[in-house]
């Protein structure tokens, strides 16, 4: 295992298991990006919220370290969008359950979330999409405490926040775009 993704491992718990994660992303520029075949996103300044699911090989763990770099040759909508960004912090959890869809329900909802492009994630599901738009860093104690109560069977999994410790106190953010991937 590279010796980042054993720092990470090691302080966030983070595992190979599979399970749901959330990229807080934060955009400094504005102008049009092209995603893919979706269309055109024009980003504005303030924080991305992208929800996904790693049931594969790696789980969480590999998806994560995927999303910290930047892909030469995109494969899923957000690697359209990384380049444009920067990654603030990763919410996360370890579950059996596929709770993609459960996230992205409760992440609509909370406060000043708005949906930049529809479809964005989401063409695979009945999702509107699994990216959202804040102009401030959304609350991960809020998206906790709607997520936990929106599990109607079984027990809620415990949910996870790694930051980005490039991130400084300011809310400025040292770029790691010219090295491609977020040191850990």
């Amino acid at each position: 295992m590279p010796a980042a993704a054993a720092t990470a491992t090691s302080r966030t718990n983070m595992t190979a298991e599979g399970g749901a994660y959330a990229l807080i992303l934060f955009c400094s520029q504005e102008g049009p990006v092209q995603i893919g075949k979706l269309g055109i996103l024009q980003p504005r300044r303030g924080f991305y919220v992208y929800v996904g699911s790693a049931v594969g090989p790696g789980g969480v763990r590999a998806r994560v370290a995927h999303h910290q770099k930047l892909s030469p040759r995109p494969h899923w909508h957000i690697d359209y969008l990384r380049p444009h960004t920067c990654l603030d912090r990763i919410w996360y959890s370890h579950d059996r359950l596929c709770r993609e869809h459960q996230w992205a329900r409760v992440i609509s909802g909370l406060r000043g979330a708005s949906i930049p492009i529809a479809g964005f994630g989401s063409s695979d599901c009945r999702c509107k999409t699994h990216l959202f738009f804040f102009t401030r860093r959304p609350s991960f104690n809020e998206f906790r405490q709607r997520a936990r109560g929106s599990v109607r069977a079984g027990k809620a999994t415990p949910v996870h926040v790694f930051h980005n410790p490039t991130r400084r106190r300011s809310g400025q953010v040292k770029s790691q775009r010219s090295k491609g991937k977020w040191q850990m």
